[in-house]
């Protein structure tokens, strides 16, 4: 059904499905999916408050681990996206202690590296952020892309990919689980 509302334009049904599959199902691999069917469709319907929803999912320690994470990463990015880069970087420190070793660590290490560069102007912590990529994650695709705009040069040849199967647990998605394409 939710896709048929999504197909319909009927955005305010699809998030109320979505939401429902991750409030009441978040031990289904599906609830990550559906979660980022929510992220998406947030742009589409000013009234929903993604902020908010995202908040309550990561504050909520009855949600599964990992839905907590993928909320927090995804809130770093609305913090920021809304002009509160402080308030990102803060969540997103927060979330390197709790997920080490996992793509979460990864993709907040870049955000996080962006959000210094690109919004608050500091090199010293992009670049710090970027040693931390460098260390833990040679030859990731976010790595190389973070060299590149902090002016490095890049060897492009096949970079590594962490496997983002929304039915993995963070478990798996442990560094040394990455998949080559």
């Amino acid at each position: 059904w939710a896709r048929y509302y999504t197909s319909s334009g009927l955005t305010d049904g699809a998030i109320n499905l979505y939401s429902l599959i991750v409030r009441k199902f978040s031990d289904n691999p599906k609830a990550q999916l559906a979660l980022t069917y929510i992220i998406g469709l947030s742009d589409k319907n000013p009234q929903f408050n993604l902020r908010a929803f995202l908040e309550g999912l990561s504050a909520n320690p009855l949600q599964i681990s990992d839905l907590r994470a993928a909320a927090k990463d995804a809130l770093v990015m609305v913090l920021n996206h809304q002009k509160q880069p402080q308030a990102a970087v803060e969540l997103g420190s927060q979330l390197l202690q709790e997920y080490p070793n996992t793509q979460y660590e990864y993709t907040t290490l870049f955000n996080l590296f962006n959000i210094y560069q690109r919004d608050m102007k500091d090199e010293s912590d992009a670049g710090a952020m970027l040693e931390q990529l460098k260390a833990r994650y040679p030859d990731y695709e976010l790595t190389l892309i973070a060299q590149y705009d902090m002016g490095d040069k890049v060897n492009w040849k096949k970079p590594k990919h962490f496997a983002m199967n929304p039915g993995m647990r963070s478990e798996e998605r442990r560094v040394g689980k990455e998949c080559r394409s």
